[in-house]
Parts: structure tokens; C-alpha cells; sequence
């Protein structure tokens, strides 16, 4: 029985190595959010938590809100954050015509832009009115008068109790 030694050479390849011979990652973020829609009523205003999920970056990514129509704002909650999260407000303006709203969640940083979609419904808030037909009575002393009640709902599906 014969025994041998092999000797293999080593090989070494060059795809994506670093200056100190290590493999590089490129750095990069993505943008997400715990809600994607929202539905908030006008004059009111709703959150959902921003979550940057990170590689090899750990600069400051500005947010802002895009596609907001006139009366919708957005803060930011750190507005430039630096960790893995930050808090979104939206507002709603009070003369925000109800409707569905397409928005972004943009993110700019000097590594490049990012965004990620956010629906926004807005609704009128709950309410109702209530009218009289004939809306004024004449009664002579010791007759009764009868005057129909509407009522008009918007949003508002509660009890109401009428009293005179």
C-alpha cells in the first residue's frame, strides 16, 4: 500500500471584497409600516409606527409624508431617525373633503430615496340634525299641534332620545 501526499493550492477570488479582504454588504434601508391604511375622520388625526429595517447603514433617513392633499399633515416622530423606528402622525383638516387618499412615507438619506405606501381614508365624523315639518306651530289655548321630527344621520348609528 503506497501513501502519498497532495498538496492543493489554494484559490482565491475577488467578487465584492472589501479593503481589508473581507466580503463587503452593501449598505441599504427599506421602509414599512405597522398600518397601511388609515381612516380618519376630518378634524381628527391617526398614527402607525414607520419601521426602517437596515443593512450596513446606520445614517439619518429624513421622512416625509408625500402625496398629502391640502389639510392633510404628517410629523415624524423622530423626523430623522437614526435607530429602526419612528412614529407617524396624519392629521386631518377639518374641510378635508372625505374620500380615499393615496399617500407615501418617503425617506431621503445620502445613501438614496425609499418610500412606501399609505391609503387614507377620510370620513365625515359622526353626526346628526334634526328638522321639523312644519318647522314653527299656531295652537289655539287648549288644542294640540303635531309637527313630524327628521332625522338626519351621518356616521351615527346611536339611540337618540327627543325630548321637548
Amino acid at each position: 500500500m503506497r501513501r502519498g501526499l497532495a498538496l492543493i493550492a489554494g484559490l482565491t477570488t475577488t467578487a465584492g471584497c472589501d479593503g481589508n479582504g473581507g466580503t463587503a454588504i452593501d449598505p441599504a434601508y427599506t421602509l414599512s409600516l405597522s398600518q397601511v391604511a388609515l381612516t380618519i375622520d376630518q378634524g381628527a388625526n391617526s398614527s402607525t409606527t414607520v419601521t426602517l429595517t437596515r443593512t450596513a447603514f446606520t445614517e439619518a433617513v429624513t421622512l416625509s409624508l408625500g402625496n398629502a392633499p391640502a389639510g392633510v399633515t404628517g410629523s415624524f416622530n423622530p423626523a430623522a431617525p437614526t435607530g429602526n423606528s419612528s412614529t407617524l402622525t396624519v392629521s386631518v383638516g377639518a374641510a378635508v373633503a372625505p374620500g380615499v387618499y393615496n399617500l407615501t412615507v418617503d425617506g431621503s438619506s445620502t445613501l438614496s430615496d425609499r418610500s412606501t405606501p399609505l391609503t387614507l381614508t377620510v370620513s365625515a365624523p359622526p353626526d346628526y340634525a334634526l328638522s321639523l315639518t312644519p318647522a314653527a306651530l299656531t295652537i289655539v289655548q287648549g288644542a294640540t299641534g303635531t309637527s313630524a321630527v327628521a332625522l338626519t344621520r351621518t356616521n351615527f348609528t346611536d339611540v337618540v332620545t327627543l325630548s321637548l
